[in-house]
């Protein structure tokens, strides 16, 4: 047999060789589902923050929008009274 592919003993048989690396995929998706989760849940959490940022954002925004409005009525009033 040739020994790149095994990982015991010459002619321990191919059913240990196969439930060793079968163990080692399970092993190995194991891990990948454990970090997929942790992922997952890291940016669900990650979405929640931008979306309330996001929010912030949009608030600010027409609040900037409101004070520019005011201050052009004040400007255009001190303006027309000749305060300058």
């Amino acid at each position: 047999m040739d020994r790149i592919w095994t990982t015991g003993a010459p002619g321990a048989g191919s059913l240990p060789e196969a439930r060793h690396r079968l163990s080692a995929i399970v092993t190995t998706l194991r891990v990948l589902q454990t970090d997929t989760a942790w992922e997952c849940r890291a940016a669900d959490g990650y979405r929640v923050s931008l979306e309330a940022l996001s929010g912030d954002v949009a608030d600010l925004s027409e609040l900037a929008r409101d004070l520019e409005g005011d201050l052009h009525g004040l400007w255009l009033r001190a303006a027309a009274s000749g305060a300058w």
